[in-house]
């Protein structure tokens, strides 16, 4: 209970201030339900908006750069202007000066770039949904400033809210999660997870001790930012969010670093026998083997969880299903080089947990999307990919935002429901190039050609204009020199879409070694075929132009030649080694031919275990295996050659098939225990998985 007098004389007075310009019943009562909440929490007092008797001095601090905008002393008062050239990827807002704090209050929002409206930013983003929701709602005079970046970190978010000070804000807005897979992985203690792991011998152990990890460095945060809050009496509102539950596909290729080949094998038997109960809408078939997938791995394998989802969805148990979706998604915590950004559920748990202990305002966004869609999960409507949101999904994320802000700054609430009402209104090209934007997004994270054809269908849907867009991105993305493409692509997406499309083209790759997205260029061609005449005809042309074997050969080891959606861990092998290294037991190709004929193979590769060495490699083409050869655990170079009845004209696709490595358990821990010592000393996480085999050049021509 309050006991200090001071704290009852604070209180008092701003109740009574409230209660005096309450405008009806509803709003007596509100205030009053709010005091006794504060009678229950004396340290919210401090907090209260308008409360300068509790306010203590201001302390002086030193004005430096917030974030990129640089202090500029103008006319005695300070602003902060964004420099030229200092924001080149636009990870920051599209402004250029922010100006000293006026009349209004001041919001700060920071975050990611959920945030920062990735695909839709400049053009709509979440700070445009804030002040837009705020004006509709009476409450014009409180300006949000705009301090999201795309690629924010968890120490960086930190490092922004003390020189951020010197805007004078009334409260801060923290929308993020998302990039803090081990928030400080500097700090992990691998010593210890490696006894933890020689004690168990299960990888469920190191599972757990990850999350315990991440749980306190999220629970320290969580008291960083309420120590923050209650030394600079300034209320702090965090967003958690959420993720595309319904759409987004878990990565079946995922290894659990202890899983041998006979494991590996019934896994890969059980999944295809619950796809087809699928099929039969056999959900009691189904259920059963998806129990089965995850009780083979301890569950830490998504497939099993991912399958028993969609049979709950089926049977109308969406509560259920959510859960199973949110575990599938949880397993990329530990799984190196796998993750793409998602807010854990331990993070969003620890949030919920530590936020309100101290005092900090939780908006639950996972909660909202449970209320809103009792009957369902989120999906395509609220998300373009996996985080990043459509303006349906940003609209309902700061509808309830602003349903917890107005009354933390004594404004009239407003209920989340009403406000999601609000219409906005995008010109059709934003919303076009969005959905082109998502559609080279999702085919780069492995996603169902389904979605990709989806997003490439809603762009022409919104504006067919932007057909001719979508016709030199096919220029720039399969021609093999497109400097003189690159130009007439920009030009054509103008500056808002280069903002959109830039950032993301990087992980296709440079001009010199750019990766080519098969999946891609056949929802783009149905996209177009009825707007753009022969279409499929001159891509299949400008395929087999720029990418037909000739007698100079190709190079599948060339981002062009891989089948990067199959291979998460490979694709980054020039960045890490001189030499490709397959984390799968088959290594994903594709050639371009422009008519069926015989074709020369040259390969140079090895096998470190011995036993596996004792085995053939298989050549598959187009399915068929083609080629079978022994490899060595030395260098080894095979020549072969692939007959044409194996070929055919057009996109073709290679695959080698390792053989297994015949472990048992006992010898992939000893081997995985050496990995983590490894860890200890060199810091590469990728060791902790098997290798099936590398290759140093791989060529084939005719």
């Amino acid at each position: 209970m309050l006991r200090k007098p001071d704290a009852l004389k604070n209180l008092s007075a701003v109740l009574s201030e409230r209660l005096n310009t309450a405008n009806d019943l509803h709003e007596l009562k509100r205030i009053f339900k709010q005091g006794q909440t504060l009678i229950q929490d004396p340290a919210r007092i401090k907090r209260l908006p308008g409360n300068n008797s509790a306010k203590a001095a201001p302390k002086k601090r030193m004005i430096s750069r917030i974030g990129i905008w640089e202090p500029k002393w103008e006319d005695g008062a300070v602003y902060f202007v964004r420099p030229a050239e200092s924001d080149r990827w636009q990870f920051w807002a599209d402004v250029d000066r922010i100006s000293p704090k006026g009349d209004q209050l001041r919001v700060l929002l920071l975050g990611e770039s959920v945030a920062r409206g990735f695909l839709l930013d400049p053009l709509f983003n979440m700070a445009i949904a804030l002040r837009t929701l705020l004006q509709v709602s009476g409450n014009a005079d409180i300006e949000i400033i705009d301090l999201a970046r795309s690629a924010q970190t968890f120490l960086g978010l930190q490092q922004l809210l003390e020189p951020a000070l010197a805007l004078e804000p009334d409260a801060y807005i923290l929308f993020a999660g998302n990039n803090w897979h081990i928030p400080q992985l500097e700090l992990m203690n691998f010593e210890q997870l490696t006894a933890t792991f020689q004690q168990t011998e299960k990888w469920g152990s190191v599972r757990a001790f990850v999350k315990e990890t991440v749980r306190s460095q999220v629970r320290g945060f969580a008291q960083r930012l309420g120590a923050f809050s209650a030394e600079n009496q300034i209320p702090v509102l965090f967003i958690i969010p959420d993720f595309n539950l319904r759409d987004w596909k878990a990565e079946y290729t995922w290894q659990n670093p202890l899983a041998t080949d006979a494991l590996i094998q019934r896994r890969l038997d059980l999944i295809t026998e619950a796809e087809a109960a699928l099929t039969v809408d056999n959900l009691q078939r189904a259920m059963v083997l998806a129990e089965e997938l995850i009780e083979l791995e301890d569950g830490l394998h998504p497939a099993g969880f991912d399958i028993l989802a969609k049979c709950k969805l089926r049977e109308g148990n969406v509560c259920e299903a959510r859960r199973l979706k949110e575990d599938a998604k949880d397993l990329s915590l530990v799984y190196p080089g796998l993750q793409a950004p998602s807010c854990y559920s331990i993070i969003q748990n620890t949030l919920r947990e530590e936020g309100p202990r101290n005092g900090i305002t939780i908006v639950d966004l996972p909660q909202r999307f449970a209320e809103y869609l009792p009957q369902g999960l989120p999906d395509r409507r609220f998300f373009f990919d996996h985080v990043h949101m459509t303006v349906a999904g940003l609209r309902l994320a700061a509808a309830s935002a602003v349903e917890k802000l107005l009354p933390i700054l004594g404004r009239s609430e407003r209920s989340w429901a009403e406000l999601n009402q609000f219409e906005f209104h995008l010109e059709p090209r934003a919303n076009a190039l969005a959905h082109f934007a998502a559609a080279c997004t999702n085919v780069t994270q492995a996603q169902d050609d389904e979605l990709i054809h989806y997003h490439c269908a809603e762009a022409v849907r919104h504006d067919p204009q932007i057909a001719e867009l979508m016709q030199l991105f096919i220029d720039w993305h399969i021609r093999l020199k497109p400097i003189k493409y690159v130009k007439r692509f920009e030009d054509t997406l103008e500056r808002a879409g280069y903002r959109r499309l830039n950032f993301m083209l990087r992980s296709f790759g440079n001009l010199t070694n750019k990766a080519l997205y098969p999946p891609l260029i056949r929802a783009i061609t149905t996209a177009l075929a009825e707007s753009v005449p022969h279409i499929e005809k001159n891509i299949d042309l400008l395929l087999k132009q720029e990418h037909s074997v000739t007698c100079a050969g190709v190079d599948l080891l060339q981002r062009s030649n891989m089948e990067l959606t199959q291979a998460p861990l490979e694709s980054q092998w020039r960045e890490d080694s001189n030499y490709f290294r397959s984390y799968h037991q088959d290594s994903c190709f594709h050639i371009v031919c422009d008519s069926p004929r015989p074709l020369s193979v040259r390969l140079i590769c090895r096998i470190f275990n011995t036993k596996a060495a004792s085995r053939p490699v298989e050549l598959l083409v187009n399915g068929s295996i083609a080629r079978r050869f022994l490899v060595s655990t030395q260098w080894h170079t095979w020549r072969g050659t692939i007959q044409p009845e194996f070929l055919h004209s057009g996109i073709n696709s290679i695959v080698l098939r390792w053989p297994g490595l015949a472990q048992t358990k006992t010898e992939r821990v000893a081997e995985m225990i050496k990995s983590l010592e490894s860890v200890i000393l060199w810091g590469d996480l990728m060791d902790i998985y098997s290798v099936y085999g590398e290759i140093h050049e791989f060529r084939i021509h005719t």
